[in-house]
């Protein structure tokens, strides 16, 4: 039955006005339950404070953006290179520039090699090239290449080459300024000002040191190591998840090789601007107008999860990022044109970019698959089996390759996940359960639950799902149903089926951040005027939209390690580091440690499951965590042998640990034991580093007869004398013995010597390799008097070492008597 169009018209207005009245109700009777200020994000305070200079930065942003005509992009630009000058972190604007330019040409000589006709948009030349680039790291990962030079002439070389594509790209720069000051561009003026406001926040915390567990455990990590160690080892017995798919800090490692850390936080705050430009085009691709656009772009930047992306050294943004743009390319594919067609190509690039980038993009192949099947008619009619073909090599070769490392490495191309099916002896036969903290499943009240009950779903408080979901969401989709978008509803079953397969893995926010996205796409669609809806309901749920910017702003920190907001720090050098040393004194500690530590020996972290103290971040040297989801072997020795010094000293010898950091929470009896067979070096905050006392570093002798009791284990060339208990040795006459030895591990030689009158003597090990060859020589040259004294020299096997010749010699014809030589490891 047909009604009448009015009746239809109220219908869907009412239904719609009851849905948001009805989330409205439930998000009040959340909000009743909190316990105020307590439960907001760093216990309230500093709000009123920050309130104030949120508005003060919206009415600057607007008066900048209305006198000078530029558009808010170059004034959030502007802010991001006066916080650089501020901060001392210069370097870091000139390497994104460096670094996103050469994206920007390489992704447009992708693209057109993907046989993409029409001019690639930026975001697509950006995806297309980081993504170009993080697979040339992945492949060359394990090889001692990677050097800053090296990385800047690779960069480089496409801008340089192919002229006429930086050509392009500066002129689609200016062209993209131009377009933002024109009258029509200039409507929405106090939404691009809350937009600006907002992003200012984000490029701000890029410019505070890294301070998350996640970050500072693995992909800070990870990307200092390639930086420092020129090379990454995907060694999965001392990092389980070193073999996993890590597009997204290869992406981050270009940026981090020209300009530190700050540059790579900044490039993971540009890839949410690139996922916001992508909402743009999903909102006019779907129906929606420009003001849609950017209430959809407000909605995401100002959820609390989009910022614990931003704010710390995620990976999610950069994985969504390619996500969305295969379901933006997939949804230009079904347009009836033949260039239609050829984005399936660049939808195929991406979903392997995605791949390539977390394990979690195989739940959506079957959701790309069904959208393909979908058009199948129209894809025969445009004789694009052949670029479909071509589409799922693409995806194959480009997203398989981490999968093919790991098999490769633990002969489980999913590591450590489904171990009981693959079996890989570097892990028990178990499949991997990541679900015990969060659980698995959607129920009817999802919207609620990750409002109120998020620590469910996320590491984090009330707030961090973000409040749309009970304000706007829901009404929009209903919304939308009734004026029968049908495009904006099939980016809602793309999201909500995302979530749903996500879910049945594990209930984790993070691993449906697209989902996010989508639907702020969605509600961007809702938010435009549609035909068949009377204009109070985009009105209303404008309303919606508002009250969830201003809650989200409210419990904006909600998710992050920075809930603080301690922006004034950016400029206040003295500020932050009193800052970092409060949040974060590992920080400090790791910076003591590399300083300490020259010879780049694996460092011990003791700390609570869970705690940042427990994670190496920007260590030049293998961190050793106590946690089951880094290191099994490790972990299980040290929490076996925590109560007992000789053990713990074994096992802490046994994995050539010279320095330890140890978090005040560890057990008071395990303390006590590293306490015992440990020295003090320093203490930062709660923090104590220590390093294990020489009697247990060097405990296992090597050498037979150390103490010249017989004369069988020793050389004894002409000149030379042996007695027991002693050696007299020349230089042209010594004795020499040689031990087996390890490539990279630490050694102790120690000799006692006396002479009748003076004379020089060395400590000497010579280096050889399996055939025997010379490789080089350690030599210590000491005084020998008539007074028995002890000399040591510590030294580190080569990498091609097979043997060490350790020698009792003099360094002249003057004789010298050893009563002792000793080689220990």
């Amino acid at each position: 039955m047909n009604l009448p169009s009015h009746r239809w018209a109220c219908l869907s207005t009412l239904a719609v006005l009851a849905l948001l009245a009805a989330g409205a109700a439930w998000m009040l009777t959340g909000l009743k339950a909190l316990q105020w200020p307590a439960d907001l994000p760093n216990g309230g305070l500093n709000l009123p404070l920050q309130i104030k200079v949120f508005l003060a930065a919206v009415v600057i942003a607007r008066l900048v953006t209305t006198v000078l005509r530029i558009p808010a992009w170059v004034v959030v630009t502007l802010f991001a290179v006066a916080c650089a000058l501020a901060s001392g972190h210069g370097a870091a604007i000139p390497a994104l520039m460096v670094v996103s330019l050469s994206w920007a040409v390489t992704g447009r000589l992708v693209l057109r090699l993907l046989g993409l006709r029409r001019p690639p948009e930026g975001w697509q030349a950006l995806l297309a090239g980081a993504g170009f680039f993080a697979t040339l790291v992945e492949v060359l990962a394990a090889r001692p290449w990677h050097q800053p030079w090296t990385w800047l002439i690779v960069l480089l070389l496409p801008v340089v080459v192919a002229r006429r594509e930086t050509s392009a790209v500066l002129a689609e720069l200016r062209e993209a300024f131009d377009a933002a000051r024109r009258p029509l561009a200039q409507r929405a003026g106090w939404l691009d000002a809350a937009i600006a406001a907002v992003a200012t926040i984000y490029v701000a915390v890029a410019y505070l040191p890294e301070i998350g567990y996640d970050a500072l455990a693995m992909h800070l990590f990870a990307i200092h190591q390639l930086e420092t160690r020129h090379a990454w080892s995907f060694d999965a017995q001392t990092y389980i998840w070193a073999v996993m798919p890590m597009l997204g800090d290869w992406v981050f490692a270009m940026p981090y090789m020209l300009g530190g850390e700050t540059a790579a936080r900044l490039a993971n705050v540009g890839f949410l601007f690139g996922i916001a430009a992508m909402i743009r085009v999903l909102v006019l691709w779907a129906g929606g107008n420009e003001r849609g656009t950017r209430w959809a772009v407000l909605v995401f930047l100002s959820t609390p999860l989009t910022f614990t992306e931003g704010s710390s050294l995620f990976i999610e943004s950069v994985w969504a990022a390619f996500t969305v743009a295969a379901v933006a390319s997939l949804a230009r594919a079904y347009t009836e044109s033949e260039e239609g067609a050829r984005e399936l190509l660049p939808c195929a690039l991406f979903v392997g970019f995605a791949l390539a980038a977390k394990a979690i993009t195989l739940t959506l192949l079957p959701l790309l698959g069904l959208g393909l099947l979908l058009g199948g008619r129209s894809w025969l009619k445009r004789r694009a089996l052949r670029l479909l073909g071509l589409g799922v090599l693409v995806v194959i070769v480009v997203g398989g390759i981490p999968y093919l490392k790991a098999w490769r490495v633990t002969d489980n191309p999913v590591f450590p996940f489904f171990n009981g099916v693959f079996r890989s002896p570097l892990f028990p036969p178990r499949n991997f359960e990541s679900a015990s903290l969060f659980g698995k499943g959607v129920s009817w009240d999802l919207p609620y639950r990750v409002v109120f009950h998020v620590e469910r779903f996320l590491e984090a408080t009330v707030g961090a799902g973000g409040f749309q979901w009970l304000l706007l969401i829901v009404p929009a989709v209903l919304a939308l149903t009734f004026a029968r978008r049908g495009r904006a509803l099939a980016l809602a079953a793309f999201g909500f089926a995302a979530l749903v397969l996500a879910f049945q893995s594990v209930s984790y926010l993070r691993y449906v951040f697209p989902t996010f996205v989508l639907f702020a796409a969605v509600a961007g669609v809702a938010l435009s005027p549609q035909e068949g809806l009377p204009r109070l309901v985009p009105q209303a749920l404008m309303i919606g939209a508002f009250a969830a910017v201003v809650l989200n702003l409210l419990f904006f920190g909600s998710g992050s390690p920075y809930r603080d907001l301690a922006l004034h720090t950016v400029f206040d050098r003295t500020a932050r580091q009193q800052w970092l040393r409060e949040r974060a004194p590992i920080r400090e500690a790791v910076d003591t440690v590399n300083t300490l530590n020259i010879r780049r020996l694996p460092v011990a972290l003791l700390a609570p499951p869970g705690a940042v103290s427990g994670v190496g971040g920007p260590l030049d040297a293998d961190a050793l965590t106590v946690n089951y989801w880094f290191n099994l072997k490790f972990t299980k020795a040290i929490l076996d042998a925590a109560n007992h010094p000789q053990a713990l000293a074994g096992v802490l010898h046994a994995s050539q640990v010279e320095y330890v950091i140890l978090d005040g929470g560890w057990p008071r009896a395990g303390r006590d034991a590293l306490n015992s067979i440990t020295e003090p070096v320093s203490r930062h905050g709660g923090l104590a580093i220590r390093r294990l006392a020489l009697r247990y570093r060097f405990n296992e002798e090597l050498l037979k007869d150390p103490g010249f009791e017989s004369a069988g284990a020793w050389s004894l060339p002409e000149g030379s004398r042996g007695t027991a208990g002693a050696m007299t040795v020349t230089v042209t006459a010594p004795s020499v013995q040689a031990v087996p030895v390890h490539p990279g591990r630490r050694y102790l030689n120690t000799i006692e010597i006396a002479c009748d009158e003076p004379a020089p003597a060395r400590i000497q090990i010579n280096w050889v390799d399996a055939q025997g060859a010379f490789i080089k020589a350690d030599i210590q040259v000491i005084e020998c008097t008539n007074l028995p004294s002890t000399e040591s020299m510590e030294v580190t096997a080569p990498q091609s070492a097979a043997q060490a010749l350790v020698y009792a010699s003099a360094h002249t014809a003057r004789p010298v008597t050893f009563k002792r030589n000793s080689f220990r490891q």
